[in-house]
């Protein structure tokens, strides 16, 4: 079992759209905390919003890879849930990426 909060960050499928055949890639965030030291879901809900401003605040950025965050779309975030595998509380908020990799 962890001992404080941990964010697990998953990326999904492709969406395919329009004339370049690619859509946005979804990005779900989970952060969990132990169910055994509180069930209070502010903190939670602050992780996610810090996460969030650092997110937005990527978009047009280029990293080392070459590859170019174009458009990060907010989608939604989870009701509070409880992860009985992990024994936490958790939440998740969900995103869509646009990215380029075609860059020289």
């Amino acid at each position: 079992m962890k001992d404080g909060y941990f964010v697990v960050i998953n990326f999904e499928e492709s969406t395919v759209l329009g004339p370049r055949k690619k859509g946005p890639r979804i990005m779900t965030i989970w952060v969990h905390h132990p169910m055994e030291k509180d069930r209070d879901y502010a903190p939670v809900d602050a992780i996610l919003n810090r996460i969030e401003g650092i997110l937005l605040g990527l978009e047009q950025t280029t990293g080392s890879d070459n590859v170019r965050v174009t458009c990060i779309m907010k989608q939604g975030r989870s009701r509070n849930l409880i992860d009985p595998a992990w024994k936490t509380i958790a939440r998740n908020a969900t995103y869509g990426v646009l990215y380029d990799e075609t860059l020289p």
